[in-house]
């Protein structure tokens, strides 16, 4: 799938609520298409974000299923991310407080795009699965 293919649904992809998991595997992404997968998971991220600051306005708690709605899971596996789409996702990563799980097996990553993750788990502490085979 080119970048371009992905732009015209990654906007959808961003506003659905409902969805919690993701698998863009084996759509031979590129570094070019990190920046909307990123877009994707900021735009969950914001919408629960959102969320926790109108119910603390209130001085009440969010709804315990709240960290199950919105994108939980995301597989980026056997795509063409490479070590630029890896920078990409660590900087929207570095700021998100609700995915997970992210898989990017077989993405062409070298030491340095794997380093960036390894930082990233220091800064991020709800990502729990992690795979950059």
């Amino acid at each position: 799938m080119t970048t371009h293919q992905f732009l015209k649904f990654g906007h959808e992809l961003g506003t659905c609520i409902n969805l919690s998991t993701l698998d863009l595997s084996s759509n031979k992404l590129c570094a070019g298409s990190a920046n909307i997968v990123g877009r994707i998971i900021a735009q969950h991220g914001e919408k629960r974000d959102e969320c926790v600051w109108l119910y603390g306005l209130r001085n009440d708690k969010p709804p315990a299923d709240m960290t199950h709605k919105g994108l939980c899971e995301l597989d980026l596996s056997k795509n063409e991310l490479g070590n630029l789409g890896a920078e990409e996702l660590y900087k929207v990563l570095s700021r998100d407080n609700w995915l997970r799980s992210l898989n990017l097996r077989s993405n062409n990553l070298e030491l340095t795009g794997c380093l960036s993750f390894v930082k990233l788990l220091s800064k991020n502490n709800t990502l729990l699965s992690l795979d950059l085979r």
